[in-house]
């Protein structure tokens, strides 16, 4: 049950990113490496992830570091 959940969590978070017009695929592909990397299979850090901010996604050089930091809240 929890892999099905964290599954539907990632497939949301990654729709979400696609959707974003303002980054370029080679970005969203590394903002979608981390998120995996970073969230695991913790559903709360999966549902900290997905409040993140659109502008820090953009702008963030280091986009693990904002990850971490969102997820630790």
């Amino acid at each position: 049950i929890l892999l099905f959940a964290s599954v539907m969590k990632y497939e949301n978070i990654f729709q979400e990113i696609n959707r974003y017009r303002f980054l370029d695929k080679k970005r969203k592909l590394k903002i979608k490496l981390m998120v995996i990397i970073y969230g695991k299979l913790n559903l709360d850090k999966l549902d900290r992830i997905r409040n993140w901010d659109k502008k820090e996604l953009k702008d963030s050089s280091n986009i693990f570091k904002y990850l971490k930091s969102v997820g630790s809240k």
